[in-house]
């Protein structure tokens, strides 16, 4: 048993530092999902364990299914890869964190936004690189001095506006026979690269104590980390998106939605295509066809995507907003309408996905729908995302 592990141990020692994964990777699933086989086949009797956690999952699954079916597809759902065609995946906001203790804490600020928009942090060129910065300044309770943090908060505001918090954390190493502490809960939808690295940190640990899978914290800690994330999503977060749903629909899918966008819309529905080459004169130009595209299209056919400035792009962005703020019904119509121009330019998994987006949104805009709708409307969507995702993106 020692040597298979230490196999498995030497293997999965080539994955990346935890900040550079993303959820979702296949590879990493599968050799997961072997690791929790093995440890269940090496358990004396029938047991259904967590890995990870050691917790029984038999009371918690559907009779019938496979705790390892559930564990992968959790996995396999834990992460969104950042592609091109899926802003969803995108982010809508980034927390640049300091210490109270920075001997330039401004300065720091600064010097982390500007790694994050123009350094070595960058996002992807097809990224739309205008999100929501929240800044943090971190304050130790055992040892610094509240009042000089408070005075640093402020300045913080004065530079860089009101999306800053103040966060109040102890640095002492939290016991679990202390008062006021609670146990971490364990995340369920933990990324299969983050659970392979905590499996081989407690494998290659020499230390019981620091194997413990579930660390304890102050409860004043876990009120306070509370509070920053709902004072963030709350005040910052969601009115951001909220603006900017609000001029992309202003600004570019409005004019898309009027008299000469309907009229393509239909013409490209009733023709099945037959005026791809044509686009919208309505239509603003940002991007323009990078060499890669043809005629007036605003996608690289060569790099694969669309500049995030596009109007396209910018549409993309609209929907996957309003179905992250529930507004399905915008979403689902802002889909239809990309669906058209992803056909047109040949953008063949930005159709695929607009497809896919189009049948959640459309089952989730009107619930109760017909068999008749189901089968005209829901069910065509899906079988165009899944005929183009396999035959046309080779996905």
């Amino acid at each position: 048993m020692s040597s298979k592990r230490e196999g498995k141990r030497a293997s999965m020692l080539e994955y990346k530092p935890a900040r550079l994964r993303t959820g979702g990777d296949v590879p990493q699933i599968e050799e997961l999902v072997e690791r929790h086989l093995t440890f269940a086949e090496e358990q004396s009797g029938p047991v259904e364990a967590d890995y990870l956690n050691h917790k029984d999952t038999a009371t918690a699954r559907p009779e019938g299914t496979s705790p390892f079916y559930q564990l992968y597809l959790r996995r396999l759902l834990s992460g969104l890869p950042m592609v091109p065609s899926e802003t969803v995946s995108h982010p809508v906001a980034s927390v640049i964190a300091i210490s109270s203790r920075s001997a330039s804490p401004i300065e720091e600020l600064r010097n982390l936004f500007a790694a994050s928009n123009q350094g070595e942090h960058r996002l992807p060129q097809w990224v739309h690189n205008e999100f929501l910065r929240y800044y943090v300044l971190v304050h130790d309770e055992d040892y610094d001095d509240i009042t000089k943090s408070m005075q640093l908060f402020e300045q913080m505001k004065r530079h860089f506006g009101l999306h800053c918090h103040l966060l109040r954390l102890r640095s002492t190493p939290c016991m679990p026979s202390e008062e006021g502490t609670i146990r971490l809960p364990n995340p369920d939808w933990l990324a299969a690269g983050e659970e392979l690295s905590e499996i081989i940190r407690r494998e290659t640990s020499e230390d019981d104590e620091d194997v413990d899978p579930s660390p304890f914290l102050f409860s004043t800690d876990a009120e306070a980390i509370r509070a920053f994330v709902r004072e963030m999503v709350t005040q910052s977060i969601v009115p951001s998106m909220e603006r900017a749903s609000a001029t992309w629909n202003d600004q570019v899918a409005s004019r898309r939605r009027g008299l000469s966008g309907r009229f393509m819309s239909l013409s490209k529905r009733f023709t099945l295509g037959s005026f791809g080459g044509n686009r919208n004169s309505s239509m603003p130009s940002f991007g323009g066809n990078g060499g890669g595209g043809s005629g007036n299209s605003n996608y690289d056919s060569l790099q694969g995507f669309y500049r995030p400035d596009a109007p396209e792009a910018i549409m993309r962005k609209l929907a996957d907003y309003c179905m992250m703020l529930r507004d399905y019904r915008l979403a689902q119509s802002t889909y239809e309408i990309l669906c058209g121009d992803f056909k047109a330019d040949k953008a063949w998994r930005y159709y695929a996905g607009a497809n896919e987006m189009s049948a959640v949104s459309g089952l989730l805009a009107i619930p109760g729908l017909s068999s008749k709708i189901r089968t005209e409307g829901i069910d065509q969507y899906l079988e165009t995302a899944y005929y183009s995702y396999v035959t046309r993106v080779g996905a």
